[in-house]
């Protein structure tokens, strides 16, 4: 297990990308021999009723934090702050529709937590085990895709690899699925880029708040009942200059391809 705060390198993340895709590809494998197999994953864990009911608090909470953080900056950066706040009663709303699993598309089982703490690797290997499957769900596999990008590779790799990344799994992922003797065609990287961007206010929700909390240190008494109870969380105080980069990067991006205008 690596470092939460440093991110991985390129070779780590092209490392899970192979060994995502072999898992996604034996669950596409064990869906058309037994259709029943995903019955238990079919409700994602935004749409459970106990988080529908206390997660926008804490969406909310972690969204107009991050505002008030963007207003100590230079005016340029109020309008993104704008467009936080303006977002933050509709962030989960959002994220369940870009979860919500659509029959017609290309579908697999997501680990649904896919980040640094959850992925092993061994030493002078090529070996990579996921772990702590707990928030699975049958749904694109674009989802597994940017909450990786988004909490889990150094900002460079995300700037400079993000394509390769998605070329790499979708490699990976066909190569598996010819391997286990899958017969239909499956997702084009043309489909699963256009998939990627379109459900990228789950890149955004990554950011807002479990990347948030993934980058925040323990002195700023950061507690997650307190958050999800009443929204409350320590403030702009728990972000760090990682995360300020990060964050510098990514808004401009998502309002290029108009993620803020969505409804």
């Amino acid at each position: 297990m690596l470092d939460r705060l440093q991110g991985l390198d390129l070779d780590h993340c092209l490392l899970v990308m192979r060994s995502l895709a072999k898992f996604h590809a034996a669950s596409v494998l064990l869906h058309e021999e037994d259709p029943d197999s995903m019955k238990e994953y079919e409700v994602s864990f935004y749409s459970d009723p106990v988080v529908a009911k206390t997660w926008p608090l804490f969406s909310s909470g972690m969204s107009r934090t991050l505002a008030e953080e963007l207003d100590s900056w230079s005016d340029e950066w109020r309008t993104y702050a704008d467009r936080l706040r303006d977002n933050a009663n509709l962030l989960l709303m959002r994220v369940q529709e870009a979860v919500r699993r659509e029959e017609a598309d290309f579908n697999v089982l997501i680990h649904g937590d896919l980040w640094v703490n959850n992925i092993l690797f061994r030493d002078h290997t090529n070996e990579v085990r996921l772990v702590d499957f707990q928030m699975s769900h049958f749904t694109s596999p674009v989802i597994d895709l940017h909450y990786f990008m988004a909490t889990s590779t150094t900002l460079q790799v995300r700037m400079e690899h993000e394509q390769e990344l998605l070329q790499e799994y979708h490699i990976a992922l066909c190569e598996a699925l010819n391997a286990l003797g899958y017969t239909p065609t499956p997702i084009s990287l043309e489909k699963l880029r256009e998939d990627f961007d379109r459900k990228m206010i789950y890149g955004l929700y990554s950011m807002i708040a479990p990347y948030a909390i993934m980058q925040s240190e323990p002195e700023y008494g950061f507690s997650f009942d307190d958050i999800i109870d009443t929204g409350s969380n320590p403030g702009p105080c728990m972000y760090g200059e990682n995360y300020k980069a990060v964050v510098r990067w990514f808004l401009p991006l998502l309002e290029s391809k108009g993620v803020f205008d969505r409804n």
